[in-house]
């Protein structure tokens, strides 16, 4: 595994700012609390280690009901699986789909209102495609991958001051988790559409054209910029 692993960087498979990715693309969509109200999550960066290829470091940003709280942590890679592709026609180099898990631990900056540390499991699917370049795998539908999310991360937040506990789950594909924990979340044909009756848990608008990640400051510049200014 940690051959692999030095071998082949994963860190470009989770989507984050440094790579400068469109926004909606950047932005993964969660569930938190008992109640599954929702939650963002940014990764502003997430490098391998430069010592340990398993160990991958992050830093990013969440937001929770208007509240947004930078963190530091990393993602440790503990197993590498193979599996059979879900679908015949993906641009696969080998006939196999790669399935990477592990644990996530990251811990919201001290003094932020929430303040408080996630920590849980981590499942990631790829694969080489006909270039031979990494590529997320969206379709897997095996037993021990992100099962269709690309990506999906789950566990429990605990504050730090009180050790009161809530689970969280975000993922890539967050469509695909989303029917999984709240019943019709998806009401469209084809399209994600949001079933009206969880705007009360901050789902009155999935796309969102707001740079909510950005330092004070950041996001009027690039207007201006824009503009020609």
């Amino acid at each position: 595994m940690l051959a692999f692993l030095q071998d082949n960087d994963l860190s470009p498979l989770w989507r984050n700012l440094a790579q400068h990715q469109e926004h909606e693309l950047a932005v993964h969509n969660g569930f938190f609390g008992v109640d599954n109200y929702r939650i963002e999550f940014v990764f502003t960066s997430i490098t391998r280690d430069a010592t340990d290829p398993a160990l991958f470091l992050v830093t990013g940003k969440n937001r929770y009901k208007k509240t947004i709280s930078p963190f530091t942590g990393s993602i440790r890679i503990t197993q590498l699986l193979n599996e059979q592709p879900s679908t015949p026609d993906i641009e696969l180099q080998e006939d196999v789909v790669r399935v990477a898990l592990g644990t996530f631990e990251f811990s919201e900056q001290l003094g932020t209102r929430t303040d408080g540390i996630f920590r849980g499991t981590m499942a990631l699917d790829f694969f080489f495609n006909k270039n031979g370049n990494l590529e997320v795998y969206p379709f897997s539908g095996g037993k021990y991958g992100a099962r269709g999310a690309g990506y999906r991360f789950t566990g429990n937040w605990a504050s730090k001051s009180t050790n009161k506990t809530k689970p969280v789950m975000f993922a890539a594909q967050f469509d695909e988790i989303a029917n999984e924990v709240l019943e019709d979340f998806s009401i469209g044909e084809r399209d994600l559409e949001l079933n009206p009756k969880y705007a009360k848990l901050g789902w009155e608008n999935y796309w969102e054209n707001e740079e909510w990640w950005a330092e004070p400051g950041a996001a009027l510049a690039q207007v201006g910029n824009s503009k020609g200014l």
